[in-house]
């Protein structure tokens, strides 16, 4: 079971993009996927590292991205099975990512 989370930014206020331009948001938003990616390295459980190895992110468009890992197990040990507990790394690990780009001044467009 692969586990693959697509991000989208869907811009829906003219004001907010004078503000921002796409550009300066592109970086912060790269920047943001970057520390999701790490972080969810980091707290991937570890047995041989396979998953861990496997996490990795394309930017299939403007302002979209898919983050996924290819180890074929990745979402088992985010959601569990019924012999085995869950153990979330991705959920958590944007969310910890999603906190440090807002503490940095990003915003969802």
């Amino acid at each position: 079971m692969s586990f693959k989370v697509d991000i989208k930014i869907v811009d829906h206020s003219r004001r907010a993009m004078r503000e921002t331009s796409t550009l300066t948001h592109r970086r912060m938003t790269d920047e943001l996927i970057e520390t999701f990616v790490e972080i969810a390295k980091e707290r991937s459980p570890v047995r041989i590292g396979n998953n861990k190895s496997s996490i990795s992110y394309t930017p299939p468009g403007v302002l979209h991205w898919r983050v996924a890992t290819h180890s074929g197990y990745g979402g088992w040990l985010e959601f569990g099975t019924e012999r085995m507990p869950a153990r979330p790394y991705f959920a958590p690990a944007f969310q910890i990512a999603n906190k440090e780009f807002k503490a940095k001044g990003g915003r969802w467009i």
